[in-house]
């Protein structure tokens, strides 16, 4: 394997890592946000409290899945460089994997 060959091989192991260590991010967001609902909901609880935690919860996922969103973008940056260097064949399904996503589709709504 040449260094080459094999710097490209640790990159791919790298950015998959980093990928799933955002998925865990997110999800554990989303699990505190169910947790705090659910504290919420509580017959002693004001049902107002708790509005601006959340608040701002929803604000760090919005900049988490922009996160992931521009990791995917490396990912895909990554891959197409490795097919021009000739270090991944093209007909490698992971190799092109990942597609650039709609923009569009990806802006948070307010």
């Amino acid at each position: 394997m040449t260094r080459l060959e094999q710097d490209g091989h640790e990159l791919k192991t790298l950015i998959r890592n980093a990928e799933a260590l955002g998925d865990e991010y997110m999800a554990a967001l989303a699990a505190l946000r169910m947790k705090m609902l659910a504290a919420r909901s509580h017959p002693d609880v004001v049902p107002h409290e708790g509005q601006a935690a959340l608040s701002r919860l929803g604000q760090a996922e919005r900049q988490a899945f922009a996160s992931s969103t521009d990791l995917f973008r490396v990912h895909n940056a990554l891959s197409e460089l490795s097919i021009r260097m000739g270090v991944e064949h093209p007909t490698d399904p992971l190799a092109t994997g990942v597609l650039e996503p709609d923009d569009a589709a990806l802006q948070p709504s307010h």
